[in-house]
């Protein structure tokens, strides 16, 4: 169950992924909302599923919608709008459990299961995005044989490999976000790619950076310490901050 931070928490949440990778913080962020989910459960969610999490992980935060902005590819004009997290969750999903699956094409018996984030860890490391594909198709590949022998997953034909990779995309539709859009100001049609984490760090970010300044403003009017600072409620240091004119 997702729950809301602490402003303590939020600061203590920064810290810890300002040191990391986008993979890493979209763990943390997650068992910061969830501290009953362990590490390792939580990275072998479905890609799809991690996506959903930090959605509501980020609603149990600051209460309001995700927003996220694009670019008119015609126009140059800012495209603004939420992430229907309401409606993303009534997404029909085959991944929630990351359970492997039988199945058979192009004459190839394989077992597949969808991306987690040690795959996208691994492929993060990889030199190109072109091995970056090969490496997470190979890894949706828990078991592969052919009509006579075992295959390895990167010599199969590209009708196969193109089937994989549309079975993942069904399997778990949530892992790659991209919303249609219609530009207000020339009405061309657009699609906007989403990257939920970078989103939800952006506004951990914003959020600790305002308690920063408040506790800094705090502490040189009235010469507090900062564990006491944050102990009050945010509207009570407000109060404190207009009556010092450092609102």
């Amino acid at each position: 169950m997702t729950r809301p931070l602490s402003d303590r928490e939020f600061l203590s949440l920064w810290e810890r992924c300002s040191e990391h990778h986008a993979i890493d913080r979209a763990l943390l962020i997650l068992h910061a909302a969830d501290p009953e989910c362990g590490p390792e459960s939580l990275a072998r969610l479905a890609v799809g599923e991690r996506n959903l999490r930090l959605l509501r992980a980020h609603h149990a935060m600051f209460g309001h919608p995700l927003a996220a902005v694009s670019v008119c590819s015609d126009c140059d004009a800012a495209l603004e709008f939420e992430v229907p997290i309401d409606a993303l969750a009534n997404v029909e999903s085959e991944a929630v459990e990351n359970e492997t699956s039988e199945q058979e094409i192009g004459g190839f018996r394989l077992a597949l299961r969808a991306l987690d984030s040690h795959d996208l860890a691994a492929a993060a490391r990889c030199a190109d995005a072109g091995e970056a594909e090969s490496l997470l198709l190979s890894r949706s590949v828990v078991r592969l044989q052919g009509s006579e022998a075992p295959v390895a997953p990167e010599s199969l034909p590209d009708d196969v490999k193109h089937a994989i990779s549309e079975w993942l995309s069904r399997r778990d539709p949530l892992a790659d976000l991209t919303f249609a859009l219609t530009c207000p100001e020339c009405g061309s049609p657009n699609e906007a790619a989403t990257e939920i984490v970078d989103l939800v760090w952006s506004d951990i970010a914003r959020a600790a950076s305002r308690i920063f300044t408040e506790v800094a403003l705090l502490a040189r009017t009235y010469g507090w310490q900062e564990e006491q600072i944050l102990t009050m409620r945010p509207a009570r240091r407000r109060v404190y901050l207009d009556l010092g004119g450092v609102g």
